[in-house]
């Protein structure tokens, strides 16, 4: 979030109107501090290997892989391969890897609660400005820094 779109930011917040007319740049930023957005990012293989288990879809990814007929063969030696070492992690951000996830809910293998909850695992909390604030960064967004 660059200086412009912070001060928009601030100024659409009714709370901080009384804040940015006292000039409490401190109390602004300790604020918006304790805001977060939730970010999808990578889960672990350790992680994706207890999910893949709990969930059965361990089992159906083992089928798929075994079934030379199965179209989403492919997907599921590769997931194999993921379990295996192939990475460390499985980036769920990735366009190809939410295509991948998306197959496996279009063609029921994976139902959709389940496809959230990978996502879920994958998904941590973020600074709302996309890293935390100094008072300074407030002054500047209102040009007094």
């Amino acid at each position: 979030m660059d200086s412009t779109e912070l001060r928009a930011y601030i100024e659409a917040q009714p709370e901080f109107v009384a804040l940015i007319a006292s000039g409490a740049d401190q109390q602004i930023c300790d604020e918006i501090n304790t805001r977060t957005v939730p970010v999808v990012g990578s889960v672990s293989r350790p992680r994706f290997a207890m999910w893949a288990g709990a969930t059965g879809l361990r089992a159906v990814i083992q089928d798929h892989a075994d079934n030379a007929q199965s179209p989403l063969r492919s997907v599921s030696l590769t997931l194999l391969d993921f379990m295996r070492g192939a990475a460390d992690s499985l980036d769920l951000s990735d366009p190809l890897n939410q295509q991948m996830l998306a197959v496996w809910v279009q063609s029921g293998a994976l139902n959709q609660p389940q496809a959230d909850d990978l996502i879920a695992l994958a998904t941590t909390q973020q600074p709302l400005a996309g890293r935390l604030l100094g008072n300074i960064d407030i002054a500047r967004a209102f040009g007094r820094g």
